[in-house]
Protein backbone atom coordinates (compact mmCIF):
# COMPACT_ATOMS: atom_id res chain seq x y z
CA UNK A 1 0.00 0.00 0.00
CA UNK A 2 1.32 3.46 -0.86
CA UNK A 3 0.64 6.64 1.05
CA UNK A 4 -1.57 7.78 -1.80
CA UNK A 5 -3.78 4.71 -1.28
CA UNK A 6 -4.51 5.56 2.37
CA UNK A 7 -7.87 7.33 2.34
CA UNK A 8 -8.92 6.92 5.96
CA UNK A 9 -6.94 7.21 9.20
CA UNK A 10 -7.65 8.64 12.62
CA UNK A 11 -4.08 8.47 13.96
CA UNK A 12 -0.59 8.06 12.54
CA UNK A 13 2.18 7.09 14.97
CA UNK A 14 5.68 8.03 13.88
CA UNK A 15 8.75 6.79 15.74
CA UNK A 16 11.26 9.41 14.57
CA UNK A 17 12.08 11.90 11.83
CA UNK A 18 14.42 9.83 9.64
CA UNK A 19 13.36 9.83 5.99
CA UNK A 20 12.49 6.13 6.07
CA UNK A 21 9.99 6.65 8.88
CA UNK A 22 8.52 10.14 8.40
CA UNK A 23 8.27 10.42 4.61
CA UNK A 24 4.62 10.15 3.58
CA UNK A 25 3.19 10.96 7.00
CA UNK A 26 2.37 14.46 5.76
CA UNK A 27 0.55 13.01 2.74
CA UNK A 28 -1.63 10.82 4.95
CA UNK A 29 -2.25 13.61 7.46
CA UNK A 30 -3.37 16.02 4.73
CA UNK A 31 -5.60 13.49 3.00
CA UNK A 32 -7.28 12.05 6.08
CA UNK A 33 -7.07 14.76 8.75
CA UNK A 34 -5.46 12.16 11.04
CA UNK A 35 -3.75 13.16 14.25
CA UNK A 36 -0.02 12.50 14.00
CA UNK A 37 1.70 11.33 17.19
CA UNK A 38 5.47 11.67 17.24
CA UNK A 39 8.55 13.06 18.90
CA UNK A 40 9.40 16.78 18.92
CA UNK A 41 11.69 16.51 15.87
CA UNK A 42 8.96 14.84 13.81
CA UNK A 43 6.48 17.53 14.86
CA UNK A 44 8.93 20.28 13.80
CA UNK A 45 9.29 18.71 10.35
CA UNK A 46 5.52 18.34 9.93
CA UNK A 47 4.91 21.94 11.02
CA UNK A 48 7.50 23.07 8.47
CA UNK A 49 5.57 21.36 5.65
CA UNK A 50 2.27 22.88 6.74
CA UNK A 51 0.50 20.23 8.78
CA UNK A 52 -1.91 22.13 11.08
CA UNK A 53 -1.05 22.29 14.77
CA UNK A 54 -4.39 20.71 15.74
CA UNK A 55 -3.29 17.51 13.93
CA UNK A 56 0.01 17.23 15.84
CA UNK A 57 0.43 15.48 19.18
CA UNK A 58 3.95 15.54 20.59
CA UNK A 59 4.95 12.50 22.62
CA UNK A 60 8.33 11.64 24.09
CA UNK A 61 7.57 8.31 25.77
CA UNK A 62 5.42 7.14 28.62
CA UNK A 63 2.23 8.84 27.44
CA UNK A 64 -0.96 6.96 26.74
CA UNK A 65 -2.92 8.22 23.73
CA UNK A 66 -6.69 7.70 23.84
CA UNK A 67 -7.66 6.81 20.29
CA UNK A 68 -11.35 6.49 21.08
CA UNK A 69 -13.69 3.51 20.97
CA UNK A 70 -11.84 1.87 23.88
CA UNK A 71 -8.49 1.88 22.11
CA UNK A 72 -5.41 3.39 23.71
CA UNK A 73 -1.75 3.30 22.71
CA UNK A 74 1.14 3.67 25.11
CA UNK A 75 4.01 5.60 23.55
CA UNK A 76 7.53 4.29 24.09
CA UNK A 77 10.63 6.43 23.87
CA UNK A 78 12.59 5.86 20.67
CA UNK A 79 16.33 6.21 20.75
CA UNK A 80 17.81 6.08 17.29
CA UNK A 81 20.87 7.68 15.75
CA UNK A 82 21.77 8.71 12.24
CA UNK A 83 22.64 5.71 10.11
CA UNK A 84 25.56 7.60 8.55
CA UNK A 85 26.91 9.19 11.73
CA UNK A 86 29.79 6.77 12.39
CA UNK A 87 32.55 8.76 10.71
CA UNK A 88 31.06 11.27 8.31
CA UNK A 89 31.72 15.02 8.47
CA UNK A 90 28.08 15.69 9.30
CA UNK A 91 27.90 13.34 12.28
CA UNK A 92 25.41 14.75 14.71
CA UNK A 93 23.41 16.51 12.01
CA UNK A 94 19.68 15.93 12.05
CA UNK A 95 18.55 13.15 9.69
CA UNK A 96 15.47 14.72 8.14
CA UNK A 97 13.43 14.22 5.03
CA UNK A 98 9.96 15.12 3.92
CA UNK A 99 7.80 14.09 1.05
CA UNK A 100 6.68 16.88 -1.22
Amino acid sequence: MTTEQVDAADFVFDSHAHFDHLAGVDVIARRTGATVVGNPESMDVLRAVGIPEQQLLTATGGETVDCGEGISVRVLATLHSCIFAESSDDAGAACLATSA
